[in-house]
């Protein structure tokens, strides 16, 4: 073999390990849609559980990021152990096994050692069985013991508990509604001294203070209560900015317009070093910085659409440092934490899908500057240098 072929032979080699250093997500956002294996791109929410699982809830369909693939979970009329409803709203971790996740209709356990489905009976203020919408679980301390509320759409709250066979069981209460209404908790948040918040359906703030409930008058409109590394705690507003409790004065104080948010906003979730990520509608997604109190637009881009106009419905930051962003209608992306020179080219790319399904074995540059890829079983293509677009020659497609 000629010294000429045998540094060919390790060219191509090499670009072989490249690329597949690159498919193995070298790339810098990675994007999940129905193409990708989302089941619905209508997204909820986001959550990571103990096993680094990401959770994506969506208006049709509840899917499990495993690292690998994407596992989608829908109704099946003929197994009783599917999803109880396709509308999947909430994912709370009861513990490393059991997963709550709440529906349009009702809540179930999800089951890691059977990989199915349970149902959970939730019982109205009239003693009736209800299929209520679920919208998040709450699980904090009070009165000296651990209490795990749902929290319905319309019908209230469900405290949670065990029974001595091990069956979940559910029953409302009103143990903490307030306002001269008497509205149900919709949030609740245990700080780190051990106060209790909640903010009422009436988007009305309350903190408890021994057996009663104080109000906070001066600000409406309440979303999301939050605290920081250092004890502080913040309010988003879907509509008014955001507010930092002053201790001293025992009130809240407006530190971000309105004007600063770029829209209405839907979700509000520490980030990293004092830094919020700030989820709204026509505003995309935008940063607060509890030390200086601006609120600056993301740096995070793709070519296919402009996510500071987007309607970005939640946020977060796994246990990697990736930061997962839900986008309404469009999808799910992941920017990891490691920067990269590389930009992945492939199926998964919602910009430079342009080389087929299959496994890619071969590279080439052509005398144009273009790139030959070899693809399994897909015959060759002929692919731009940015990636974007190619030819292709198969058996099938050229006979």
């Amino acid at each position: 073999m000629s010294n000429h072929n045998s540094m060919q032979r390790l060219c191509v080699f090499a670009l072989c390990c490249l690329l597949s250093l690159v498919a193995l997500k070298a790339q810098n956002v990675q994007f999940f849609n129905s193409k990708q294996g989302l089941s619905n791109t209508c997204i909820y929410a986001i959550y990571e559980d103990s096993r680094n699982n990401i959770w994506i809830t969506t208006q049709n369909g509840l899917n499990r990021y495993d690292g690998v693939k994407m596992n989608v979970y829908r109704h099946d009329d003929a197994d009783e152990h599917s999803l109880c409803h396709d509308d999947v709203v909430s994912v709370f971790e009861y513990d490393r096994n059991h997963v709550f996740i709440g529906t349009g209709r009702g809540m179930q356990v999800y089951d890691y050692a059977t990989d199915s489905f349970s149902p959970v009976t939730l019982i109205g203020f009239e003693g009736d069985t209800i299929f209520p919408r679920v919208v998040d679980f709450y699980r904090f301390r009070d009165g000296g013991k651990e209490r795990l509320i749902a929290s319905f759409s319309g019908y209230g709250n469900n405290e949670l508990s065990w029974d001595k066979n091990g069956k979940l069981t559910a029953r409302h209460t009103t143990e903490y509604n307030t306002g001269e209404r008497s509205s149900n908790a919709s949030l609740f948040l245990e700080d780190k001294r051990g106060r209790l918040w909640i903010v009422n359906s009436r988007q009305e703030v309350f903190r408890k203070v021994g057996k009663s409930f104080k109000g906070y008058p001066e600000v409406g409109a309440a979303l999301n209560l939050r605290e920081d590394e250092n004890g502080n705690i913040y309010l988003a507003t879907d509509t008014r900015g955001i507010y930092k409790y002053d201790v001293k004065a025992d009130r809240f104080v407006c530190v971000a317009s309105a004007e600063q948010m770029g829209g209405v906003v839907f979700s509000f979730k520490p980030w990293t070093d004092g830094r919020f990520f700030v989820c709204t509608d026509g505003g995309g997604l935008r940063i607060f910085n509890s030390t200086t109190h601006a609120v600056t637009q993301s740096a995070i881009r793709v070519n296919d659409f402009n996510i500071a106009t987007s309607n970005v419905k939640d946020a977060l930051v796994d246990k990697f440092g990736n930061v997962w962003v839900g986008i309404y209608w469009k999808g799910v992306m992941m920017k990891p934490s490691t920067k990269t020179p590389f930009e992945y080219v492939g199926r998964h790319s919602i910009t430079k899908n342009s080389i087929g399904t299959n496994s890619a074995f071969a590279m080439a540059e052509a005398e144009d500057g273009n790139i030959w890829v070899a693809v399994d079983n897909d015959g060759l293509y002929l692919m731009s240098p940015d990636g974007s677009s190619s030819s292709h020659w198969s058996n099938l497609a050229n006979p």
